[in-house]
């Protein structure tokens, strides 16, 4: 088992839509639980209308639903580690819109293919995760693994870990799904990748100095024009922090242990700690 729970892309803007989605979902999905859980042969659930393809509002909507406390709450933390970054990036009011936007995609692509009833926010996760891959495909995603009697944690590129369930869910679609919404999975992330290589090339949204995206790294695009010397803050790291400075990349340390990994050209800018949630002043110099 392999689940991830932080990434280390720094944010500034607090991501307060993507809580909200959060919350909204995980108080549906309990209120449809507990109608299927007491409803009676004589009567059906009132949420019944959110699952997909019984309704105009299921398009979206079968996001809100889900088939057990489990699912939820796997997909949440999926949405919570990845669904922060992108909303601080293209901004609280553009992501409710995006996230349900491309719910409605995912479940789409499954009901062309597929055509069964279907819940879950799985597919509008995964096209979350598409965009996260490629504006941050270099960053790092801290994974804790299960696997037999050992657990631990690791680290590695969030486009390896991405790759890696791209490859489960071609898998998954092509021997039958076995219960999944594969296909939704597919659209999703395909529908996520489309959208953050548009909102680029648009100029919608823009990457900060330093950060690379994959259109970068796979030389399809030029990166991002340097800052220029003397635009920036001077900052001193803080007292017991510590930081290092190589290949471009300032690593220091929050007050709350997790060692942070950022862009050389963000020195002296103010960001916020993805593990704890406190402001930092990212170091220009060595402890």
């Amino acid at each position: 088992m392999f689940v991830p729970y932080k990434t280390d892309v720094p944010m500034y803007r607090w991501p307060w839509m993507n809580c909200l989605i959060i919350v909204g979902t995980c108080i549906v999905s309990a209120s449809f639980l507990a109608e299927v859980r007491y409803a009676s042969m004589y009567s059906e659930p009132d949420l019944l209308f959110l699952v997909l393809g019984e309704s105009i509002w299921s398009w979206p909507g079968h996001a809100l639903l889900h088939a057990g406390s489990i699912h939820l709450l796997g997909n949440m933390l999926f949405l919570f580690v990845f669904g922060n970054a992108i909303c601080a990036k293209v901004g609280n009011v553009a992501f409710l819109p995006l996230y349900f936007g491309l719910a409605l995609v995912s479940g789409a692509t499954h009901m062309l293919i597929d055509g069964d009833p279907a819940i879950g926010a799985s597919g509008a996760i995964n096209g979350i995760v598409g965009m996260f891959a490629i504006l941050y495909p270099l960053n790092e995603v801290s994974v804790f693994y299960m696997l037999f009697l050992r657990i631990g944690v690791f680290y590695m590129s969030s486009i390896w870990l991405i790759l890696l369930w791209f490859g489960f869910d071609v898998l998954g679609a092509a021997t039958g799904g076995g219960g999944v919404a594969y296909w939704a999975h597919l659209g999703g992330l395909a529908a996520g990748v489309a959208t953050a290589v548009a909102l680029l090339r648009l100029r919608i949204i823009s990457m900060d100095p330093g950060e690379r995206t994959l259109l970068e790294v796979l030389g399809l695009d030029r990166p991002a024009a340097p800052a220029r010397a003397g635009v920036l803050p001077a900052a001193q790291a803080a007292p017991g922090m510590r930081t290092t400075h190589a290949d471009n990349v300032i690593r220091f340390q929050c007050a709350c242990g997790r060692m942070l990994r950022v862009p050389q050209t963000h020195a002296g800018k103010q960001a916020r700690c993805p593990a704890c949630g406190a402001p930092v002043r990212i170091p220009t110099h060595m402890a």
